[in-house]
């Protein structure tokens, strides 16, 4: 599965849960592509709903919209549309939300989410048009937009690339500050500048273990822009750096214990680039930046996390934040 479409009422609700984190970066980075389309921009009076086909109680979403929706999105007949895609419908009696089902879709065929509102959706969608159905649980909720999002969440994480090294569960551990950090970063520049020779451009040391006086995972951060990403990976690889993440512009090469570094190569022009040495340098200029940025690291060490992804996650608001200046 390399794709997502979203087909709701609200296709910012579901913007809204996917642009941001890890699955976020996925999209951005081109690691998977991700469309919402808004239902009522397929009515020709903005009217969706209608009473259900054969009689019932409420209004359901009209299966000629949904069709209308899909044959000008993929340029088909709406019913051959699964025959290329996983159709998927919101809809209680579906099957459950569980990590099996995501794992499914995961290496599946690009992924169609339909999502039901008001009453739910006509029955023709789920017969004519799907190729099944999914429920997040025993409950009802307004709309399906929330059902989507928490599918495609889980599915992008599956996604090749996306989590660094895989899934690996992770309690995160942190030192207290080391002098002799910058000179393991010294040991690693010299080892990255002996295998790439002059196509190691901006070689820099970022990360908390660049910070003097912040506590850290003791793993030493470098930065560094290569004209050549695939030749700089083949070069580290032979000089005993193992590549473990591999996403447009950005590779990252590791090396093991007890000289544990994390190796981040990008195309010229990367944002990251900017805002690693951004945040590094506020927090080498402002102690009360710096007490502040540890505060939350120790509240979230010493604790599994699903894998290491999870607690980058939950340091993005504090990160954010000193990034805005605050």
């Amino acid at each position: 599965m390399k794709n997502i479409d979203v087909f709701c009422v609200f296709p910012e609700a579901v913007d809204a849960a996917l642009r941001v984190g890890v699955v976020g970066r996925a999209i951005e980075r081109g690691l998977v592509g991700y469309r919402s389309f808004d239902l009522r921009a397929f009515s020709p009076n903005g009217r969706i709903d209608d009473m259900p086909y054969g009689g019932g109680a409420g209004m359901v979403v009209r299966v000629d919209v949904v069709a209308r929706a899909f044959e000008e999105v993929y340029g088909a007949p709406a019913r051959e549309v699964r025959n290329a895609r996983r159709v998927v419908l919101t809809e209680p009696a579906g099957r459950p939300l569980v990590q099996g089902y995501v794992d499914e879709v995961a290496a599946g065929p690009d992924l169609t989410v339909v999502c039901g509102r008001y009453g739910g959706v006509d029955e023709r969608v789920w017969t004519g048009l799907a190729t099944e159905a999914v429920s997040l649980g025993d409950f009802v909720l307004s709309g399906g937009e929330i059902v989507a999002a928490a599918l495609a969440d889980a599915v992008v994480r599956r996604l090749d690339g996306v989590l660094v090294g895989g899934r690996r569960p992770v309690v995160v551990e942190l030192a207290e500050a080391d002098p002799a950090w910058p000179d393991r970063f010294l040991v690693h520049a010299a080892r990255i500048r002996a295998a790439l020779g002059d196509a190691a451009q901006q070689l820099e040391h970022v990360g908390s273990t660049a910070v003097p006086g912040l506590a850290a995972k003791p793993v030493v951060d470098v930065q560094l822009v290569v004209p050549d990403l695939d030749a700089a990976v083949a070069a580290l690889v032979a000089a005993g750096y193992p590549l473990r993440v591999r996403e447009p512009g950005h590779r990252v090469v590791q090396a093991p214990p007890p000289d544990a570094a994390n190796v981040h190569l990008h195309e010229v022009g990367d944002p990251q680039l900017a805002d690693r040495l951004r945040l590094r340098d506020r927090l080498r200029a402002e102690p009360e930046a710096r007490r502040s940025y540890e505060e939350v690291k120790r509240s979230l060490a010493d604790r599994l996390w699903p894998d290491v992804n999870h607690y980058a996650e939950a340091k993005g608001p504090v990160i954010r934040r000193l990034l805005a200046g605050e």
